[in-house]
């Protein structure tokens, strides 16, 4: 007979897995809570520990839950409610990890791609790395986390596009989206949505929104989130200065929930995060789901909110109390309350009019998958699936510090209840770091410089000097009858041609309740030097990215325009 400890263990790992958050979903341009269709602000952080020398085939920044745990309670005490994740392992086991952060509240964006060799998709030549091989990890990292209830999203990838891969990679990011949209139709129990994080370069942005949003009849490969990483607003900036009005209004009736997955410029130090309050203002949110702020840990790039040492110990910085101030000053209860323009948003099929550049690709027609690829989504790609579990305690064990300096005590995770009224559960096993006890079968692979994480040597501050041959970060409804109709910035509006009877027609006059095409061109943009070749940041800070350094000359000349 068992024991009466090890059955009580069995009991509280089962109650863990009966109590999970309920999965929230895209409905429209918002996302909304599943069962109470409250809708659900993206307040949340980028998480991804150590960088590019924090991840390999054996460790990622959710293997780890010693390490989770820590991070989750200070979350909480942030006031996140989602991370996104850059680099993942589907060969580690996250069950403990994500269980953790299910527990804490705390919903998922995870990219699928790795900066291994192989594991991602290669700017400058997709059709090469568009193989069986690359589907092994992207199609293992949805099977590994799409059972569990705080997977949010999927990102096909990260900041792929520049102007110089604008005609090259749009397609193949593309059929990416189509296959995972399939495998997870095929072997996921709910629909989970995948999308695309761009960077900000005005003269491409737009374009890049329209045709990864539009829809195709034959294929589901259609984003259904749009991520920008954005830098613009620097200091005491402003809405106008930093150029988030005219973000607004490019993206007011998108069909499809846009949010900014990177953001926080770091040119005036300590950060303030005045900009928080402009996200979750009442004309942002007519255009914006919310965003992630860039980033949690602190790294050579110099924008982390906590500083975690070698020992696992944390100390916050000022940045963190800054957040958490303006968090808390966010009104819920207006955030929360979801609007039908909002839900009744569709996306409208694709179109070669949809895009204005003439550097961006205007064809829709998708390569066919590669041979196995379609075996592997009948089949199932064989990597390992994971569950909601139990974990040992939520007394954070490592010693934490205030941006005082001063060791704050008692920090321990505050367990959230579920829908039903139930807590998340722990059972009584150590949590100590650990690693995947099963053998890699493809052994340690080598570091890609196509990957989303670039080498430690190029490691830099994401101010420095643009580089045109920077490599890719390659991380990777409801229904309605309204006719589709477009948006147009302030730079355009009063050049919009005669709208033709096409039910396509990009001109039409565009109503908040409408399916949507985006339109606007580089004069509407608020960062200048749309013309420089950008470099394209890797995730962990290893290289300044387009975002940033056309965000920081945008910021700087906001400041210096208030003064």
């Amino acid at each position: 007979m068992p024991s009466t400890s090890t059955l009580l263990t069995t009991f509280v790992a089962l109650a863990a897995t009966a109590s999970a958050v309920t999965p929230v979903v895209v409905d429209g341009k918002d996302f909304v809570n599943s069962e109470t269709k409250e809708r659900f602000p993206i307040i949340g952080v980028d998480y991804q520990p150590g960088g590019a020398g924090g991840f390999s085939t054996k460790k990622d920044p959710l293997s780890s839950p010693k390490d989770c745990l820590r991070d989750a309670a200070l979350m909480q005490r942030l006031g996140v409610n989602t991370i996104r994740v850059y680099n993942l392992s589907p060969s580690l086991n996250h069950d403990e990890c994500a269980s953790i952060f299910n527990a804490a509240g705390i919903y998922m964006i995870l990219d699928v791609n790795s900066p291994l060799q192989g594991d991602n998709l290669d700017r400058t030549q997709p059709w090469n790395s568009y193989n069986p091989g690359y589907f092994k990890q992207v199609f293992g990292i949805i099977e590994g986390f799409k059972d569990y209830p705080n997977t949010l999203a999927f990102f096909s990838g990260n900041e792929v596009i520049n102007e110089q891969a604008a005609h090259t990679a749009p397609a193949y990011i593309r059929a990416v989206q189509r296959d995972m949209k399939a495998y997870i139709a095929k072997h996921a129990t709910r629909h989970i949505p995948v999308g695309y994080s761009a960077a900000d370069v005005r003269s491409i942005l737009l374009d890049q929104a329209n045709y990864f949003q539009c829809s195709i009849s034959d294929a589901d490969s259609h984003a259904d989130l749009f991520g920008l990483n954005s830098y613009s607003w620097c200091g005491d900036s402003d809405y106008h200065a930093s150029g988030y009005d005219v973000l607004t209004e490019d993206f007011a009736n998108s069909s499809v929930p846009v949010i900014f997955s990177e953001y926080g410029c770091n040119a005036v130090q300590p950060r303030k995060f005045s900009e928080v309050q402009a996200l979750y203002g009442k004309e942002m949110t007519q255009a914006f789901a919310g965003g992630l702020v860039y980033e949690y840990a602190q790294e050579e790039n110099d924008y982390g909110l906590v500083v975690v040492d070698s020992s696992g110990n944390a100390k916050l910085r000022e940045d963190y109390e800054a957040l958490r101030e303006q968090y808390g000053k966010l009104d819920m209860d207006r955030l929360k309350k979801a609007s039908k323009a909002h839900t009744d948003a569709e996306p409208v099929e694709c179109s070669a009019s949809l895009i204005t550049s003439g550097k961006f690709l205007d064809s829709f027609e998708l390569p066919e998958r590669p041979h196995g690829v379609q075996a592997m989504i009948d089949d199932g790609c064989g990597a390992k699936v994971g569950k909601i579990v139990g974990f040992g305690g939520r007394d954070v064990t490592q010693k934490i510090h205030g941006a005082n300096g001063e060791e704050l005590s008692g920090v321990k995770l505050d367990m959230k209840e579920s829908e039903s009224g139930e807590k998340h559960a722990t059972d009584d096993k150590n949590s100590d770091d650990k690693e995947d006890d099963e053998k890699n079968d493809d052994g340690d692979k080598s570091e890609d410089n196509n990957g989303d994480k670039e080498n430690d040597e190029d490691k830099e501050n994401k101010h420095s000097s643009n580089d045109d041959n920077e490599d890719s970060d390659n991380d990777a409804s409801s229904k309605s009858t309204t006719e589709p109709t477009t948006v147009t910035s302030s730079a355009n509006a009063q050049t919009t041609p005669t709208p033709t009877p096409s039910k396509h027609n990009a001109n039409a006059i565009s109503t908040p309740s409408s399916s949507t095409i985006i339109h606007a061109t580089a004069t509407g943009s608020a960062i200048p030097s749309a013309s420089a070749t950008p470099t394209y940041y890797t995730g962990d800070g290893s290289k300044p990215s387009s975002s940033m350094l056309l965000g920081l000359l945008s910021g700087l000349a906001g400041l210096v325009a208030l003064l």
